[in-house]
């Protein structure tokens, strides 16, 4: 699976403020690494890489991209809910040349927050890029 879309959301969401000034430089592609503390997000992608559909000359791409945003339950908005609308505000609607992908549009569902034990907790948005496959 080409992780290309993914590096590019997550490059992007490196370079807003809002969304670092949350997590630091605390976003993975897949997976945490063990031991890493709370706050930061991870990016997955939950459907096929190879969904995708003609498109005029080109094909799009259009998976379904999940971000796991993690935090401790110590405050009222927790860091993974601020979290999670950072990333919100910074791809809804999204349309432009990110890291040399060609993104026709991003739609954006959630943020869906619920408890993960152990004083954390988990907000979740479902990002849906329509991109130019290379």
């Amino acid at each position: 699976m080409a992780d290309y879309i993914e590096t590019a959301m997550i490059t992007h969401a490196l370079k807003q403020s809002a969304v670092t000034d949350i997590f630091g430089q605390k976003i993975f592609l897949h997976a945490a690494p063990e031991g890493v503390r709370p706050p930061y997000a991870v990016l997955n992608s939950v459907s096929p890489s190879n969904d995708s559909e003609e498109f005029g000359k080109s094909r799009m791409a259009q998976p379904t991209l999940q971000w796991d945003c993690i935090s401790t339950n110590d405050k009222t908005p927790c860091s993974a809910f601020l979290g999670a609308h950072a990333i919100m505000d910074t791809f809804a609607n999204y349309q432009g040349t990110m890291e040399d992908v060609v993104v026709k549009i991003i739609w954006i569902r959630g943020p869906k927050t619920f408890p993960l034990g152990d004083g954390k907790i988990a907000s979740i948005v479902e990002t849906f890029p329509h991109y130019e496959e290379p």
